[in-house]
Formats: C-alpha cells, sequence, structure tokens
C-alpha cells in the first residue's frame, strides 16, 4: 500500500510510526531536548557514519541494479527492501560503465574513464573520489559534508556558505591563505580560476536540461580529453585556448604532475576547445559547450568571436544542442529575437540568417571561415547519442 508519494520523510529518515506514536507525547519531546542519548526510534543521516550516510542519498542519487540480478521480482511484487540506515550493498549494486543487463549496456552514460556524465549518478560519482577513498574513516567526506538536508537553496540543498570553497577547506586548510591558493591553483586567489568546484567538480554532467557540477572529485587533466574525449575542467573555462594549450599550460604550472604530458599530434587538437567540442564532439559533449560558450560566469569571451560559431551551431541536428545554443545566443544579443530551437527547417533557417546578417561584419572569423572549419570538425564527430532511460 503506497503511504506517500514522491520524497517523503521516510527516504532519508526510514520507518518512523513509532517515533511518531512516541513523540505524541510532550513528556517524551521534552526528554528528547534534554537527552543526547534518547533513542528516538528515528534514522538521522548526519549520525550515521560516512558510508551509511552516503547510501541514503545514494538509494535515489545512484542508480542501481539490484544485487542479485534476480531479486526484481521481489522487488516488484513486494517492494523495495532497503530502508534508510540500512546497508544498500545488501540489495543493490551501482550502475557503473561495465554494468550489462542482458544484452543492455550502461556504458553510454558514463564518460570513457568511467566518470558519470548524466545526473541521477552522484553517488557513483563521490564513490570514485580520492577525497572519499583516501579519507580517514572516522572522518570521510560525504554528502552532508556540503549538502544540508533542510537548509539552503531548494534546488541544491546548499548553504550560502558552502557554496563558497569553506567545505574544501575544512580538509585542505593548507589552502585557506592567498598566497598559498595561487600557488596551488596557478591563479589569481580571488579569480574563478581559484574556486574549487570550478577545477575539482567541473559542470560536465547534464540532466534536467542543464549541466550540473560533477560529483568524481579530480585532479584537472587536458590528455584525457586527447585520450579519451573526456572534458577537462581546464578548456570549461578556457574555451578560446586549445586543448594542446592547456596541456602545455599545466606541464608549466605544474611539473611535479604534469612534466611529461605530450602535446597531440592531432591538428584538431589545435583549435579552441570551444569550437572544437562545439561540432566535434559526441551529442552530449556538443551541448556542454553551446552552454559553456554563453555561460558568464566562467572567463568573459567576445560574443563577436563566440557567436557565429554559436549560430553555426544552432543548424545541429540534435534538439539539445539547438537550445543551449540558443540560450547562449540570447544572452549574447539580447537585442534579436531567441530562435526556436524545435521549430520547422525553415523558421530556424529564418533565424539562423538574421543572426549571420548581423555578423557578417564580425572582425574575428567570416561567415565562410566559420563554415570551413566547422564542417571540418564535424566530419570528425562522435556519433553516441544523449541516453537517459530512467
Amino acid at each position: 500500500e503506497v503511504a506517500e508519494l514522491g520524497i517523503a520523510c521516510g527516504a532519508c529518515h526510514g520507518a518512523a510510526a513509532a517515533h511518531a506514536e512516541q513523540a505524541s507525547s510532550p513528556f517524551t519531546r521534552e526528554w528528547w531536548r534534554w537527552t543526547e542519548a534518547a533513542d528516538k526510534q528515528i534514522v538521522n543521516p548526519r549520525k550515521l557514519a560516512a558510508e551509511r550516510s552516503m547510501m541514503v542519498c545514494g538509494h535515489c542519487h545512484g542508480q542501481r541494479v539490484p544485487q542479485p540480478i534476480d531479486r526484481i521480482q521481489e522487488i516488484m511484487t513486494k517492494g523495495d527492501p532497503f530502508n534508510a540506515g540500512d546497508d544498500l550493498s545488501r540489495f543493490y549494486r551501482p550502475v557503473t560503465r561495465e554494468t550489462t543487463v542482458g544484452e543492455y549496456s550502461f556504458a553510454n552514460r558514463f564518460w570513457a574513464n568511467g566518470s558519470p556524465r548524466l545526473t541521477a549518478y552522484e553517488y557513483q560519482g563521490i564513490l570514485r573520489s580520492a577525497c572519499f577513498t583516501k579519507g580517514a574513516h572516522e572522518n570521510r567526506i560525504n554528502c552532508l559534508s556540503c549538502h544540508s538536508m533542510h537548509e539552503g537553496d531548494v534546488k541544491g540543498q546548499i548553504k550560502p556558505e558552502n557554496l563558497t570553497d569553506k567545505p574544501c577547506l575544512n580538509c585542505h586548510q593548507q589552502f585557506s591563505q592567498p598566497s598559498q591558493l595561487t600557488a596551488h591553483s596557478g591563479h589569481k586567489a580571488e579569480s574563478t580560476g581559484s574556486r574549487c568546484y570550478n577545477c575539482h567538480m567541473p559542470r560536465v554532467v547534464y540532466g534536467v536540461m542543464t549541466f550540473h557540477r560533477t560529483h568524481d572529485i579530480t585532479v584537472p587533466d587536458p590528455q584525457l580529453t586527447v585520450a579519451q574525449n573526456v572534458p577537462n575542467a581546464c578548456s570549461q573555462c578556457h574555451l578560446d585556448k586549445s586543448v594542446n594549450w592547456a596541456i602545455a599550460a599545466g606541464r608549466r604550472l605544474w611539473p611535479g604532475r604534469f612534466a611529461n604530458a605530450q602535446l597531440s599530434q592531432d591538428e584538431m587538437f589545435n583549435q579552441p576547445e570551444g569550437v572544437r567540442a562545439l561540432f566535434a564532439g559526441d551529442a552530449l559533449t556538443r551541448a556542454m559547450a553551446a552552454q559553456a560558450l554563453g555561460r558568464a560566469e566562467l572567463m568573459k569571451l567576445d560574443p563577436n568571436w563566440t557567436t557565429p560559431f554559436l549560430i553555426e551551431a544552432f543548424s545541429d541536428n540534435y534538439p539539445i544542442v539547438r537550445f543551449f545554443a540558443a540560450q547562449s545566443l540570447a544572452a549574447n544579443d539580447p537585442g534579436l529575437p531567441k530562435p526556436d530551437y524545435l521549430g520547422t527547417d525553415a523558421a530556424r533557417n529564418t533565424a539562423f540568417e538574421k543572426w549571420w546578417a548581423k555578423y557578417r561584419h564580425s572582425k574575428t572569423e567570416t561567415r565562410q571561415e566559420v563554415f570551413s572549419l566547422t564542417q571540418a570538425l564535424r566530419a570528425r564527430r562522435i556519433n553516441l547519442d544523449i541516453e537517459v532511460g530512467e
């Protein structure tokens, strides 16, 4: 019998009938206020060990398959056996790039290095992170290191101070001083290039028609873009610079880690990464680049440079790429009507020509130069659908 629909109290606090019954007594409630050790017969994720606390969140924010797989019959007929506070691994195992069910593979939901590229896989991301795997058992990072259950903004449940570097500095206190932070990041301490989230949790995860921060907390590595078409945080900001530029910058700024990093001999990776990703990437990569080129929170880019490429991207055959291209075009130039990304071919062509008419005297690439470059990059395109499938 369904008692509540959606994300209700029990999803995080477990079965609470006994708790509610006891709480009906004002004497019991007063006793609880004064006695920390009282058994309230309720689960508080903050009081669980890091692994168990994360399992409460991972039950929803970590797509999974039954463990063992034939338990699906029990789940479908008797209901979900997991309750908050339980060991999630007794009932489920998180989906990974290697997971298959029969002939179906989940590989497309992850980047080639195994990092999630869709939302609802945050649990998998944090389980891969050194912040979790190398953390002291009693002080491991978990979801509540940044998020709050009943505080902060309604979308992310993050308090304002946790939108800053504060959660990271709780452990990495050596970077609390501006001089130390600059030496670590290679950027001015007050710049976006020194924000922990931007470098270690870039927006490379797609869901609900936007891009979110990955929960796979990693060190930026432009070589992964060359080797496996995995996006890197450096190029998410420096969209007007090539991946090879980012590799060279890594060798210069962090020689201890990247001294042996090799530049790609592929000319494609000498193109600005915003442009290369926008036309040569798979559908998700193209959509990500289209949004990033119009996102003001990153480095401010010259609209006279970005707009011609966004106009050309509006002819993409994938609707979500056109959606982000239209959003970024409107952000670049509110003076022209935002193109309808779902319009007919004729309507989209009309909007396409109107935008080109305004930018035909751009001081950067001409229309023919843009077309020639984008066609060459499209010939290298990776055909891989955005697969959500939930």
